[in-house]
């Protein structure tokens, strides 16, 4: 039957081996569940042309914005009528709920669809859904296809010191 050293540099020397050991396995097994949940990057789409390029991918719009304007009317840039026929195909569609709906989020977390619409509300709808949307990320192409420039109206009889302090930066 094995017994432990007598003497004391024996077991010293045993003492170190199995702390060696129990190091080794606890960094073994902190590495191999480290690999573990990294998931690979998916690929990524970060522009018109590259989204043009997937044949396949559902892509959805917000109905009756000037997204829908422009992808519908552009006669001479062939990404935005490729996008176009994505959509179309896709029956992609939706006012402001449905585009938003857990499904179509669900489906844009999994790699199946693309959303194209700005940032802000984007931004806003998946952070309202980040408790239903816990197992995976989102994230915004690199290309700004369609910058938003913002105009107020206002009425000619407005408070000129409203308006002065309106119009400061």
């Amino acid at each position: 039957a094995p017994r432990t050293p007598s003497n004391v540099a024996s077991r010293i020397v045993f003492a170190v081996w199995w702390m060696t050991i129990v190091v080794l396995m606890n960094a073994f097994t902190g590495h191999m569940k480290a690999t573990m949940m990294v998931r690979p990057e998916p690929d990524r789409i970060d522009s018109m042309k590259e989204l043009a390029d997937r044949e396949n991918m559902k892509t959805f719009i917000w109905k009756g914005t000037a997204y829908e304007s422009l992808l519908r009317n552009s006669r001479n840039v062939p990404e935005y009528q490729a996008v176009w026929e994505l959509v179309v195909r896709s029956n992609g569609t939706f006012d402001t709920n449905s585009l938003y709906s857990e499904a179509n989020l669900i489906a844009v977390q999994r790699g199946e669809a693309v959303i194209v619409s700005d940032a802000t509300t984007m931004r806003f709808h998946v952070a309202t859904n980040c408790r239903k949307l816990r197992h995976g990320t989102f994230y915004f192409s690199r290309e700004q296809f369609f910058p938003h420039k913002f105009a107020v109206a206002l009425n000619r009889n407005e408070d000129p010191n409203f308006v002065a302090t309106l119009n400061q930066r």
